[in-house]
């Protein structure tokens, strides 16, 4: 039988942007769940939502890069970003990264990428669409993020 160590774990959610906050929220019975804020609500149905509030991606990353990450795959590298700093291990000169996996878990991933392709592909109508625009082959998946870092060899293990 293998051996299985959690070694850091990190979270970017609606209860918290921190493993730590998370589970705060959890054991106070601390719901995450409230107003739409980061989207018009004027043709929905629904007005509430699990969503992430307060989160500035300028703190983790450069204007070039936000380009192209979808808002959830921000998500993602951030909450690694945590684990990886919680566990306190050195992935570059350890060789631990052959032997390490990103575990990530979601309900749903990408939304705001369809929904902004979609938006420019049927009302727009531009005469081309970049392979970035949409949730195709081309473009990188945001649960996959974490293990494509040029540093790491991290297998590919997402939920």
């Amino acid at each position: 039988m293998r051996r299985v160590v959690i070694t850091g774990m990190g979270c970017i959610a609606a209860s918290g942007q921190t493993a730590e906050e998370c589970w705060a929220a959890m054991r106070d019975g601390k719901s995450g769940i409230g107003p739409v804020v980061n989207m018009s609500t004027d043709m929905l149905l629904v007005r509430v939502a699990a969503e992430v509030r307060n989160f500035d991606p300028l703190k983790h990353f450069d204007e070039k890069r936000l380009a192209l990450l979808d808002r959830v795959t921000q998500f993602a590298l951030v909450a690694a970003r945590q684990a990886v700093a919680q566990s306190g291990l050195e992935f570059r000169k350890s060789g631990l990264g052959e032997r390490t996996a990103v575990i990530i878990g979601s309900g749903v991933g990408g939304q705001n990428t369809l929904d902004d392709s979609y938006k420019r592909l049927y009302l727009e109508r531009p005469p081309a669409t970049s392979p970035w625009s949409s949730a195709s082959p081309a473009r990188p998946s945001w649960s996959a993020a974490p293990a494509r870092r040029p540093t790491t060899r991290w297998p590919r293990r997402c939920t």
